[in-house]
């Protein structure tokens, strides 16, 4: 059985020393909305809310990688 795209995207936070969650929840307005979030122990924390799943791993991957390069030009 493969992996989708998004437990990918999950394996790939934690080797780069993220922990992360995922959550999803169901808004009156505006249906089913999904919500990852990664944080590490230095104290960053980050979150991305979208319509699928999916989309809210690819996001919050997204935040993380800028701010990873940041600490990176930092040093």
């Amino acid at each position: 059985m493969s992996k989708a795209y998004w437990e990918m995207i999950a394996d790939e936070l934690h080797a780069a020393g993220w922990s992360y969650g995922f959550s999803t929840v169901v808004d009156t307005e505006h249906g089913l909305l999904h919500y990852a979030w990664a944080d590490k122990e230095t104290g960053h924390r980050f979150s991305a809310q979208a319509e699928t799943k999916m989309a809210a791993f690819i996001e919050l991957q997204a935040i993380c990688s800028k701010h990873n390069a940041k600490l990176d030009k930092a040093t």
